[in-house]
């Protein structure tokens, strides 16, 4: 997974082809890590338990926490509530709107101040930022009407299904 200091989980990688010469530039240690190792809501709130708890290990030369890919995908294929999950995405400090707060938590995290990462990730929590938010998720229930005159129309079910139980 990649995290974008601005953007958090919501960056999209791309590949651009090209002939260009180009200079690689170096990794950006805006100390994301520090923060994680401290943070763990990920980890936390994945049903699938896909995300690993505790220290980073050495995976192919390099340290990191290993997604369980192969668990996430079966809960994501298999979910019978909808075709996605997206907690790990929902409840991570670094994917919220640009308020005061994300901006002190960037600030805190890009210092290095240690006891700062654990007060950011507990306030993330007391702000209610912490938990997926269900009922935010009404569209993995969405119907499609087929029939005239609503053709088309995606309508929330009387009988949705959500939260996961």
């Amino acid at each position: 997974m990649v995290l974008n200091p601005f953007l958090g989980p919501r960056f999209k990688a791309a590949v651009v082809t090209t002939d260009l010469p180009l200079i690689p530039d170096k990794p950006v240690d805006f100390g994301l890590q520090e923060f994680c190792s401290v943070c763990g809501k990920c980890a936390r709130e994945c049903p699938a338990g896909a995300i690993p708890k505790g220290d980073k290990i050495v995976h192919n030369g390099y340290l990191d926490w290993r997604e369980n890919v192969a668990a996430c995908t079966t809960f994501r294929v298999t979910n019978p509530n909808g075709s996605g999950c997206g907690n790990c995405i929902k409840v991570c400090p670094w994917n919220k709107a640009d308020t005061w707060y994300h901006r002190a938590s960037v600030w805190g995290v890009q210092r290095r101040i240690k006891l700062f990462n654990s007060i950011l990730a507990w306030m993330d929590d007391v702000l209610g930022y912490g938990k997926p938010v269900h009922k935010d998720h009404w569209w993995f229930d969405l119907e499609g009407i087929d029939k005239d005159p609503d053709y088309g129309k995606l309508v929330v079910p009387k009988n949705a299904v959500w939260p996961l139980k």
